[in-house]
Formats: structure tokens, sequence, C-alpha cells
């Protein structure tokens, strides 16, 4: 018997050792061929915000919504138009005749001050204005909005916004620095000008695939 087994063990083949590198192989291809994958993977671009300016509007007549019946020259002007709010960041519910809430309030905000911001030295760069929203996002953020100044007696605060030197009187001065205009005025952009810009950007999508839609028909007829 002990015969029969010492036959047995040796007749068997001895256990084959596997190299390392050997084993690593398949792994490292598939390595590879993902790598190679990666490369040739074409990539996403960032899709960049459009940020609307509900305050913004440079045309004070409102903008018609295009319809199907307008001839083409109207079609025309006003796709020139639409264009043309979209260059600007302007609102199309703000253009198209939907008040935005923005503007409500900022008018109220304004009736807060009894007059314009004093600009004592304008920026070198034509066409810079500062507005008392300036002031107030200014006042948020600076350390350096303070009563400085002593002008005819009175203290006034002197700073400069936007490469702009505007002096501020002490009741603004103080009202600003209650918070009231803060809180009647809201960070941008307002939830409910939003739904409306939704709304009409809408209206104008289906509006215009419409048109796009019966060109196409006159076409193949």
């Amino acid at each position: 018997m002990e015969s029969d087994m010492n036959g047995v063990g040796s007749s068997m083949s001895p256990p084959v050792n596997v190299p390392a590198a050997a084993g690593k192989r398949k792994r490292s291809e598939d390595s590879a061929l993902d790598l190679s994958k990666s490369r040739h993977a074409p990539t996403k671009k960032p899709v960049e915000k459009v940020h609307i300016n509900y305050l913004r509007r440079v045309l004070q007549d409102d903008i018609e919504i295009v319809s199907e019946e307008d001839s083409l020259d109207i079609m025309k002007s006003l796709i020139t138009a639409y264009e043309d709010i979209l260059r600007r960041n302007e609102s199309f519910a703000a253009n198209c005749g939907a008040k935005p809430l923005s503007q409500t309030l900022v008018t109220r905000f304004l009736r807060m001050f009894d007059s314009n911001v004093k600009i004592l030295q304008p920026s070198p760069k034509p066409g810079v204005t500062v507005s008392w929203l300036d002031v107030v996002e200014y006042a948020k953020v600076h350390d350096d909005f303070a009563l400085n100044q002593v002008y005819h007696g009175d203290r006034v605060c002197q700073l400069s916004i936007k490469g702009c030197k505007i002096e501020i009187s002490e009741d603004d001065f103080l009202l600003i620095k209650s918070g009231q205009p803060q809180r009647l005025f809201p960070p941008q952009p307002i939830a409910e000008d939003e739904e409306k810009e939704l709304a009409t950007v809408g209206i104008l999508t289906d509006r215009l695939r419409a048109i796009i839609q019966e060109c196409d028909t006159g076409k193949q007829a």
C-alpha cells in the first residue's frame, strides 16, 4: 500500500508556480483600455448660468409676443428685439408687459430717500452711475461705511463706489444703518419674478415652435 502511494505521488506532476507578472497582465490590459476610453470620452462643457437683471429695462414700451398671424417683417423685428433682451440679460416678462415684483419693491425702496445719491466726483468711465441700491449693498460688506466727514457743521459719509466719489447725509446714513431698506428690498432674484419669467419664456417658445412648424409644413407642400 505504501509502494502504491509512492507510485501515485511520483507520477503526479509538480505544482506550477504562476509568476506574479503573468497574473496581473489581464488587469493591466484592462486598466490601459479604461484609460484609453477615458481619454477619448467626450467631456461635458459646464452649463453657464444666465443672471437675469429684473431691475434693468432699456426700452420703455412693451414688446409684443410673436404670433403666427404677424407679417414676416413684424416677426423679424420681434426676433431682433428678443435677441437684444438676451444680450442685455434683461427679463422677457418685464419687457413683454408683466411687471416684476422687484421693480415694485425698488420703487417703494427709493421713496425712503429724499433725493438721488450725491455724486462729488464721477467715474472716469462714461455712463457709470451710483444708485441707492448700490449704496445699501456696499454698506453690507464694507467697514468704511461711516460718518467720516463734517460739511458745514453736518456729519456726512463720503466714500467711493464704482469709481465714483459720493456723499451721503447723516439722515440717509442712519436710515441705511437701521436696516429698514434692506428688509424692504430682498436679495435678488425673487421667486415670483422667476415664475413670471419661466411662464413668458414658455409662451414665446411655443409660439416660435408653432411658426417654425408651419413654415416647414409650407415648404413640404
